[in-house]
């Protein structure tokens, strides 16, 4: 009687174990759902509506005096300049090809959390640059032509033997410091230096007032002033705020930004009613 019971309660047993496995997930014939997660900016159409969206941020509108109908326009003039290339993020891209959208999502995160301040300071610019400058970096490789190091790979940096050469080659950076040899491809002079093609080694930057030209540079943070015809000249200050630029290493802040029409530099960028840089979120 006791091994029939035990037999019936093990037939049981059986019986429910086969339906459990049967009936658990993943041990039958359906497989377990994957979920994948949408690219937010799969071209550079959806990237520039990301950047509109963005740029056309709630206290920018009101700091500008524009009510909250105005979005849709402001997105939508934004959106249109990115695509033609007129703003800072996109004015100066060689190959709208490039666009790498798994960087995308970083340079929009980071252009909301500046423009929600309605304030964009040289520090924030400076941000902005470093994020969304990797956008659209260029796909060159090792030994291919370069006039700036955007032009190249990620890992490469556009090398020059002549300093005067407005092109070079994309070469993997070695830096050497002040009294180093800099006679091989990919060799850097360090911060304050540069290579002499005479010495073949990092020599330092003239000073303000120093002589300089195109392969003798000033110090980083001096620009090579009162050029002559033959293109020498002695080291001076860079521009200065409301100084009218073309790029970022013109100014003394380090900050060239569009207002309005034109390029200034500038220190702090405000958005306030009535000030030029809003006639680029008007709408209009």
């Amino acid at each position: 009687m006791e091994v029939n019971v035990l037999r019936t309660w093990m037939g049981r047993g059986l019986s429910v174990l086969g339906l459990l496995l049967l009936g658990a997930p993943g041990c039958g014939d359906d497989k377990p759902e994957i979920k994948v997660e949408e690219d937010p900016y799969p071209d550079l159409a959806a990237f520039c509506v990301g950047i509109a969206q963005a740029q056309c941020a709630k206290t920018v509108l009101e700091n500008c005096g524009f009510s909250s109908d105005n979005n849709e326009q402001c997105t939508g003039e934004v959106s249109r300049a990115c695509l033609n290339k007129g703003i800072d993020i996109t004015r100066n891209i060689k190959n709208t090809g490039n666009y790498r959208k798994d960087k995308a999502v970083a340079c929009v995160e980071v252009v909301g959390s500046v423009y929600a301040k309605a304030r964009i300071t040289k520090e924030d610019h400076t941000s902005l640059r470093t994020s969304c400058d990797q956008v659209f970096r260029g796909k060159e490789t090792e030994g291919f032509a370069c006039e700036v190091d955007l032009d190249c790979d990620e890992g490469l940096a556009c090398y020059r033997s002549d300093l005067a050469s407005a092109k070079g080659t994309c070469e993997k950076p070695s830096e050497k410091a002040r009294g180093d040899l800099c006679d091989k491809k990919g060799d850097f002079c360090a911060a304050g230096s540069f290579c002499s093609a005479a010495d073949k080694g990092c020599l330092a930057r003239p000073e303000s007032g120093g002589n300089c030209s195109a392969v003798r540079p000033c110090v980083e943070t001096l620009a090579c002033t009162n050029l002559s015809a033959e293109g020498t000249g002695t080291c001076g200050p860079k521009k200065v705020t409301q100084d009218e630029c073309v790029s970022d290493t013109e100014c003394q802040s380090g900050f060239c930004a569009l207002v309005g029409a034109k390029q200034i530099c500038l220190e702090t960028l405000n958005f306030g009613t009535g000030s030029p840089v809003c006639e680029n979120f008007d709408g209009k």
